[in-house]
């Protein structure tokens, strides 16, 4: 069971993603899985987000018509009021997308069978604060097949905004890149970053 939700949130740190234990189990189910968002929040509460960069903040939701608290998580270069989904219901075993629901699985192979998709065409726009560097989300890096420890090309990069960019920089163990906000040609506190033309793109 533990696998699922390291899984899941493997997926979501990826894409920059600010969550919940409800993000996450609602998720899983959505792939078929049922889980309990009480597991979900409890493993929550004792995973190390640090090796992903993400802080964590205790904000007021509403969650089953039920006002509360919920802890969301969120990476550095963001902050908890970023967070918009603060009204929200958890899916019950009813409502699972398939006819037969199955059981907790425990290995990431099977998981990733129910996972199953073309990330390239799921692209969306990052809006990320820079302050001083700009992080760009790993499921972008790896559309361009860079994974950690490679070298990124600064081929796949629309340098409209930038000046003097290293010909190439060093994928993180987190699969992002890091560019040093000296590098732009206006400084911004916010900028966004989305796939243009094939190239990762800044505005």
């Amino acid at each position: 069971m533990s696998q699922v939700i390291i899984d899941k949130i493997k997926s979501l740190v990826d894409d920059g993603e600010l969550f919940t234990s409800v993000d996450v189990s609602n998720a899983i189910k959505r792939d078929g899985v049922w889980i309990r968002n009480k597991e979900v929040a409890k493993f929550l509460r004792t995973y190390d987000f640090s090796q992903h960069n993400y802080n964590k903040e205790l904000i007021n939701v509403t969650s089953n018509n039920i006002q509360t608290k919920a802890t969301v998580y969120f990476p550095d270069y963001s902050d908890a009021q970023h967070y918009k989904l603060t009204s929200q219901t958890t899916i019950k075993k009813h409502q699972l997308p398939t006819q037969k629901m199955l059981k907790i699985v425990s290995t990431s192979n099977q998981i990733s069978n129910l996972q199953t998709h073309n990330a390239a065409s799921q692209f969306k726009t990052y809006k990320i604060k820079c302050p001083k560097k700009i992080r760009v989300p790993a499921k972008l890096v790896r559309i361009f097949n860079s994974n950690p420890g490679t070298q990124f090309d600064i081929s796949n990069i629309d340098i409209v905004c930038f000046k003097n960019l290293p010909s190439k920089m060093k994928v993180n163990k987190d699969g992002r890149i890091n560019i040093a906000t000296s590098y732009l040609k206006t400084k911004k506190q916010e900028i966004l970053i989305s796939i243009t033309n094939n190239k990762i793109s800044f505005a």
